[in-house]
């Protein structure tokens, strides 16, 4: 009996254990931030010789933000470059505004199927008639930095690969928050919480993905500033109901040969929620996204890298089994306890412990040093304390997943929205 406990107890630190140093490796050749600004006459960062593009916004219900993201991209279009916005079942102005704005516009009703897939599916049949060289994929709430679609084409002709850019959601702090005489204790508990998730999504969208490139591995695509080779764009199944559609199209062109690189230089931005209920809500979608493609995606990745000798899809089977960081506490604090009171109780033996607590060691290092080179200017040294009760916080989405899974996405309430509605 008491050989069953210590194996299983060992095979539970060992799951532990793989992704938490998977996480701190990615962290520490993370650590360094790459350099942001290119010379607009460098190879990479002039237009001199870029590829044509094709632009995809999917949007629904987007009027109050779309005009933001339309400016931002076509300041950096050439005359042969094509703009298209799909509005997907759209009740307000979002097609009009686009159309007053001079770009393309398809209008798709079906309110059957209301996925961003379907929306990007629809797209790409309209854009499939004279294609250009690159298709760039840009989230209807994003700004594009500048120089940023010219570096996504270079890069994904020159790699012949699809390219994810640098996906920031940086944290907006309130005057008041920014004012010198404000201190981390008047600090608002919603804004300290924004600020903890603000670091969660900086270690998910840059961190990680930078360390894997430095280690010369691909990464998963996030959504937003994704651009493919034309005749790659079509590869994938767009068209489906996947709530976190990004995640799963990635894992599908690795095993079909072509991974995504990072491109730290490209940069796409978009607001978090401002309101900690829609903050949690698009939360729930992407972390049950991640937590659905786990289950489905590890298998089917280690059983490719067998079967076509690729060490690249174990490594990503691998980055898959990171949890979302909250979660990873969590299920650590639980191992940990069990694995304590087993060891005192029934005198098995201090291996599996000692499994638990290097796991807890490498989370810790990777959460630490992604703070200190990353997340400084997000949360402060006090602010890190409040991290045990976001990751609390989150204790009843993590039951949702098992009992209540979202199944249907949602579309986030936008900050002007929420302000209107406050």
């Amino acid at each position: 009996m008491l050989t069953i406990v210590q194996l299983l107890l060992l095979m539970l630190g060992a799951t532990l254990l793989l992704p938490a140093l998977m996480l701190m490796g990615e962290c520490l050749l993370g650590a360094i931030p790459p350099r942001r600004r290119l010379a607009a006459d460098s190879p990479i960062g002039s237009q001199t010789g870029r590829p044509s593009v094709d632009v995809l916004i999917p949007a629904h219900n987007e009027a109050t933000v779309l005009a933001r993201t339309i400016r931002s991209i076509q300041t950096q279009l050439l005359p042969s470059d094509r703009l298209l916005v799909v509005a997907d079942n759209c009740t307000d102005s979002t097609a009009s505004l686009a159309r007053s704005m001079g770009t393309d516009v398809i209008e798709r009703e079906d309110d059957a199927k209301r996925a961003k897939g379907y929306a990007i599916a629809t797209g790409l049949d309209f854009l499939q008639v004279q294609s250009r060289d690159v298709l760039i994929m840009i989230d209807a709430d994003c700004k594009v930095a500048p120089g940023s679609i010219t570096i996504l084409a270079k890069q994904a002709i020159a790699q012949q690969a699809p390219v994810q850019a640098c996906y920031e959601m940086p944290l907006h702090r309130t005057p008041e928050s920014n004012s010198p005489e404000n201190t981390d204790s008047k600090t608002s508990g919603s804004e300290t919480w924004n600020a903890v998730s603000a670091f969660a999504v900086k270690v998910k969208n840059q961190v990680r993905p930078l360390g894997l490139s430095r280690l010369g591995f691909g990464c998963a695509l996030t959504g937003s500033g994704m651009a493919f080779p034309s005749q790659l764009a079509r590869h994938p199944n767009w068209a489906s109901d996947n709530i976190v559609e990004d995640m799963k199209t990635s894992y599908d062109l690795m095993i079909a040969g072509h991974t995504p690189t990072y491109c730290p230089h490209a940069i796409v931005t978009a607001d978090l929620p401002r309101l900690r209920q829609d903050a949690m809500e698009q939360r729930k979608r992407w972390e049950h996204g991640h937590l659905q493609t786990l289950v489905t995606q590890v298998p089917r990745l280690i059983t490719q890298s067998v079967i076509q000798f690729r060490p690249s899809l174990m490594i990503a089977a691998i980055d898959l089994l990171i949890p979302p960081l909250s979660l990873f506490v969590q299920l650590w604090l639980v191992a940990l306890a069990t694995t304590a009171i087993a060891t005192v109780v029934l005198a098995i033996g201090w291996w599996p412990l000692g499994l638990i607590a290097a796991a807890g060691t490498g989370l810790f290092i990777a959460i630490f040093v992604a703070w200190l080179t990353h997340g400084r200017t997000l949360l402060s040294p006090g602010n890190l304390c409040t991290i045990p009760l976001y990751v609390l916080s989150k204790f009843p989405m993590y039951v949702a997943a098992v009992f209540h899974r979202q199944q249907e996405w949602k579309r986030t309430v936008r900050e002007s929205e929420s302000t209107a509605c406050t």
